[in-house]
């Protein structure tokens, strides 16, 4: 358990829910927040290049329906940020194995980049992508 939820937890709770969901709701909640802030700057590389990172919750960012909670993107956002999940399968595809899943013999991964699933044992909305970004020189 997370200190911080320990302390947050409310005595008692109305509703009986368990410790174990609150704890991951209200983290959850946590990075929902962490999404909406957008790109940040972590530094520089090669001394004149900006390095961000921006986390990305994948069903949110492409409209898909969402099981917990999750940001709530502006629809400006949603096209910017389905911008960079196809730049995101661009990479993964040539960089990585592909992902098969052994009933179907379908490839997961972009499934899993889009935070979406079309089988229907597998739930991939709660998918998150960590973007890196360099800045061109």
């Amino acid at each position: 358990a997370h200190p911080s939820c320990i302390e947050q937890f409310p005595a008692g709770l109305e509703n009986g829910e368990p410790f174990d969901r609150y704890c991951d709701r209200n983290a959850l909640a946590a990075l929902a927040k962490v999404c909406l802030r957008g790109a940040t700057n972590i530094g520089s590389y090669a001394s004149d290049r900006r390095v961000s990172f921006q986390i990305i919750h994948a069903a949110a960012a492409t409209g898909r329906d969402i099981l917990g909670v999750a940001p709530r993107y502006t629809d400006a956002q949603k096209k910017s940020l389905r911008k960079i999940i196809s730049a995101a399968w661009v990479v993964v595809k040539d960089s990585y194995e592909e992902i098969w899943d052994s009933r179907t013999g379908v490839n997961l991964a972009p499934m899993m980049l889009q935070g979406v699933s079309d089988l229907p044992y597998l739930d991939f909305s709660g998918m998150f992508i960590a973007a890196l970004f360099i800045e061109s020189s």
